[in-house]
């Protein structure tokens, strides 16, 4: 079979071949200064395949891409489809301690690295990893003689694609592997639920080196044949003249991200009329938020719910769902995913997911993997929920974070979703503080939305507001005012940080 021969996909390089085969000239992907046609994308895919045979890398063989949203990335990242090469997406913004430790981890060979890596991260990283600057990567391309594809290695769909390390919410971050069928069947099911084709164009704001953007962004486009507009780094402004600029439909970002696109269109308005849809994920998504990017954003956004460890998407949304079912729940199951739950002893229980997407297990790391992947294929989330009668799933928090006061369980989720609703509130979080009576009081750390003031009695305030909606063991005990919620690449909060910094401010009155 030739290399350009359309063929139905059972790995990521039929994806890219079929395009090639279909739409040669069609633009794939852009980052605001250069633009690439499929049959170009591979053509460099191929010169970097055949670059890293002469720097002796072979299928199963790793290389650590640490790059922000730029086209070099994205060329490493067909030329690992192609190849049989694992891509490991690293965070570039990780601290040098985090870093070292991923990279040591995942034993690359290679890491793809930005010229603006700070010194001291560089000075950090593993002495026996080849560093390749991204001011080099376009020289690493051409310079090897062509490949001989048809005599490669075969890559089968249960190979490994990719490692990503997971954001560390809970703990360090551990490698997920996944494979070509997993990430493939996701990525489809994804641009079907989106409704996605050739003519859309895509914004891809979140971090390629997170499941985000490598899976729902980069992989769903492609299984589209749509356009790729890249963004290096994510500003609020520039993303809203990128989607004017581009005519950009298929727009993905986390809560944040879309509060702060909110807050410029206002300040300037963009014609972002083209804006038809995108997936929200990394927290719980506010009734007033989700209603201003329908109507000043022009995006009917869909809420989903995923892991890295699910390749990523479990649950989504639909066009049709009302915005109470799409503030209060994370849609349904996707075809093809099976939920069940796990009783906890508590109200709710842990959900196992079952799917094509999950992953084989965590790299060089059984343990981990034993803990987490159950006999029939199960995997456990560490998120808490139910199924409601319309066959949504609605969260209630992780395992690890629920809050026992008292000896009764709180769930962060539940009350969140109500703090949330106070006009005052732009974002909140509750996490448990220990105390020295009930075991742990409920802490509600807030951001305060523009234009308002911070009451002179926070915890009244909310009680106020929340009474009878909420058992009251269920109400906050305190009420914290923070700058911000520190969050993960993916938009998630990072409870563990937050709790301890809610612990200081306390002790400091």
């Amino acid at each position: 079979m030739g290399v350009n021969e359309l063929r139905e996909p059972a790995t990521l390089a039929d994806v890219l071949r079929n395009l090639c085969a279909t739409s040669p000239s069609a633009e794939a992907i852009s980052d605001g200064t250069r633009r690439m046609t499929w049959a170009e994308l591979q053509r460099a895919a191929y010169g970097a395949w055949a670059s890293f045979n002469e720097a002796g890398l072979r299928k199963g063989d790793r290389i650590a891409v640490v790059l922000p949203n730029q086209i070099e990335a994205i060329v490493l990242y067909w030329a690992c489809a192609l190849s049989g090469v694992v891509f490991v997406a690293v965070n570039p913004s990780l601290g040098h301690d985090d870093m070292r430790a991923v990279l040591e981890h995942a034993a690359a060979r290679y890491a793809f690295v930005s010229e603006s890596m700070r010194p001291e991260i560089r000075a950090a990283l593993p002495h026996d990893l080849i560093l390749v600057n991204a001011d080099e990567v376009a020289n690493f391309f051409p310079k090897a003689r062509a490949i001989d594809a048809q005599n490669a290695a075969p890559i089968a769909p249960d190979d490994l694609f990719a490692i990503v390390y997971t954001s560390g919410t809970t703990g360090a971050p551990k490698g997920v592997m996944l494979t070509h069928r997993g990430l493939l069947w996701n990525a489809q099911v994804t641009r079907d639920a989106l409704r996605m084709t050739a003519d859309d164009a895509l914004l891809l704001a979140v971090q390629i080196t997170h499941i985000f953007g490598l899976s729902a962004g980069i992989l769903v486009a492609a299984c589209a044949g749509a356009r790729c507009v890249l963004m290096r780094e994510h500003t609020a402004g520039g993303a809203l003249d990128l989607c004017e600029w581009e005519r950009i439909t298929i727009h993905h970002g986390t809560p944040t991200m879309l509060t702060l696109e909110l807050a410029a269109q206002r300040r300037a308005p963009r014609d972002l009329s083209s804006l038809r849809t995108g997936i929200i994920g990394g927290s719980p998504v506010a009734e007033g938020l989700l209603r201003a990017i329908r109507s000043d954003l022009h995006c009917d956004i869909q809420i989903a719910w995923g892991m890295t460890e699910a390749s990523p998407c479990i649950t989504i949304t639909d066009f049709d769902d009302p915005i109470d079912l799409r503030t209060l729940t994370v849609g349904r199951p996707l075809p093809g995913v099976e939920l069940t739950f796990r009783d906890d002893g508590g109200e709710f229980g842990e959900i196992l997911v079952r799917s094509p997407g999950v992953f084989p297990g965590y790299f060089r790391d059984e343990a981990q993997t034993r803990a987490v992947l159950l006999p029939g294929g199960w995997l456990c989330t560490g998120d808490l929920g139910y199924l409601d009668d319309d066959g949504c799933l609605r969260l209630a928090g992780r395992q690890k974070e629920i809050i026992i006061r008292g000896g009764m369980h709180i769930y962060p989720n539940e009350v969140e979703e109500h703090v949330r609703e106070l006009p005052w509130v732009d974002a909140v979080a509750i996490v448990g503080v220990p105390d020295a009576v009930l075991g742990e009081r409920t802490c509600a750390c807030v951001t305060i939305a523009e234009g308002h003031e911070f009451p002179a009695d926070p915890i009244e305030a909310v009680r106020t507001a929340i009474a009878g909606k909420l058992a009251d063991y269920k109400v906050p005990d305190l009420v914290l005012r923070v700058s911000d919620l520190p969050r993960t690449a993916g938009g998630k909060v990072l409870k563990r940080v937050l709790r301890e910094r809610a612990m200081a401010g306390i002790a400091a009155g």
